[in-house]
């Protein structure tokens, strides 16, 4: 995969139905929430895209799940279905044709996949998927592997936003980027 020379680099994330315990079987998991946040080359926030997202098979959020993303009952049951929300942030993608998606570890991409699956809409643009957290701690080595959170405290930054908000995780783990990027070489005259 190569990812040192696009355009254009999306950072994707996303908050699934849950219960204390593992009170919901990870294959009956729903999307919640997706946040996603695009830049350019130049490190430049270019677009976000936000939006809630209807579960259909625990249609009841758990406390425990409200109380960990901040997502309120009320924000699912006005939100779209996943096949409708997908298919907006597959329109809002688009127009970034030569970016590379980028999830904080293989939970999100595995997500999208089995949402897709039982909403029986096509998985799209799955080549375009990394796993920035692998990536990342390919490249830089670190005392210990850890969340985003804990991740970013070690390399001197300090988590904006709020946690288990997907805008803000996906805010959060494009900040890392800054230390893979390839620098470009100044003009030694």
């Amino acid at each position: 995969m190569n990812w040192k020379h696009r355009k254009h680099y999306v950072f994707i994330d996303l908050e699934a139905t849950c219960a204390e315990s593992n009170g919901i079987p990870n294959k009956e998991r729903e999307t919640i929430e997706i946040g996603a946040v695009l830049f350019d080359a130049e490190e430049k926030l270019v677009s976000q895209f936000q939006s809630y997202i209807r579960p259909v098979r625990h249609e009841k959020l758990h406390s425990f799940c409200t109380k960990l993303t901040g997502i309120t009952q009320e924000q699912v049951d006005q939100a779209a279905l996943f096949s409708e929300v997908y298919f907006r942030l597959l329109t809002w993608l688009k127009k970034f044709d030569d970016a590379l998606i980028f999830t904080w570890g293989s939970f999100d991409q595995k997500q999208l996949q089995l949402d897709c699956k039982f909403h029986g809409v096509t998985f799209s643009r799955e080549h375009d998927f990394a796993d920035f957290k692998k990536l990342f701690y390919k490249s830089i080595i670190l005392p210990q592997r850890t969340g985003l959170e804990k991740t970013l405290n070690q390399m001197g930054l300090v988590f904006e936003g709020k946690p288990h908000s997907a805008l803000s995780d996906a805010a959060n783990t494009a900040r890392l980027f800054s230390f893979l990027k390839p620098k470009k070489l100044k003009p030694l005259l």
